[in-house]
């Protein structure tokens, strides 16, 4: 079981308190595995504390733009780990085919507005991440480390 409990998703953010219990997780397809789902939850942790969290239209694939989110910087954890066969691109969880510059290419393309929102709003990190040597990272793709 993971889940993030949020104090106010507010405008100027929140304490937050993840529950965590990672043999507790229902593995789907082999790709929810305990560091990736933990890391999933630290992205929506971080976005709930600093006020960023939204809500809105969803994008497709995802339930809402902050899934899209944390399974962006997922994917790149699991390409970093060498885990390029688990990059899922959408929220269920179901692995895409191809290689990691495909996969980056392709979500890039499907995903240039959301990419450019999730820059804007944490652009250290955004550049942090994009200077990361990893198969996949559409954030260095999008120009975040310029």
């Amino acid at each position: 079981m993971c889940k993030v409990m949020r104090g106010g998703c507010g405008v100027s953010g929140s304490d937050v308190v993840v529950e965590y219990q990672p043999y507790v997780l229902r593995f789907n397809a082999g790709i929810a595995k305990p560091d990736n789902v933990l890391l999933h939850e630290l992205v929506h942790a971080l976005r709930d504390m600093r006020g960023l969290y939204l809500t809105g239209p969803a994008p497709a694939g995802f339930p809402n733009i902050e899934e899209l989110f944390a399974v962006m910087i997922e994917d790149m954890y699991l390409s970093a780990a060498g885990r390029n066969g688990e990059v899922h691109l959408t929220y269920t969880n179901n692995a895409d085919v191809g290689s990691p510059a495909e996969l980056e290419e392709r979500f890039t393309k499907r995903f240039p507005v959301e990419i450019a929102w999730f820059i804007k709003q944490l652009s250290g990190l955004s550049k942090q991440l994009a200077s990361l040597s990893v198969p996949f990272n559409p954030l260095r793709r999008a120009g975040a480390g310029r």
